[in-house]
């Protein structure tokens, strides 16, 4: 009889540590999805920066070049105003 309770009694404390456990893995579970959504979210982010970044630089070079055309002509426009001078 005695030993019959004590059984029990071991029963009903490993029945309560699972328990226990596994709410602690539900919310670890919970926690887990919300790093994921976090990750995913930063990372959708990131990207969109990166896409921005991108049109950034095509920007620049495509203005860089422009200045270079400009350049170009100005010399040209220089050269022949030393061309008209010095006649």
């Amino acid at each position: 009889m005695a030993e019959d309770k004590f059984i029990v009694e071991m029963l009903r404390s490993i029945q309560a540590a699972v328990s226990q456990t596994n709410q602690r893995l539900d919310k670890v579970e919970s926690h887990m999805g919300n790093l994921e959504r976090r990750q995913t979210a930063s990372t959708h982010f990131e990207q969109s920066v990166l896409a921005h970044l991108a049109g950034i630089h095509e920007s620049v070079d495509e203005l860089k070049s422009d200045m270079r055309a400009v350049r170009g002509e100005m010399r040209d426009v220089h050269n022949r105003v030393d061309r008209v001078e010095n006649r």
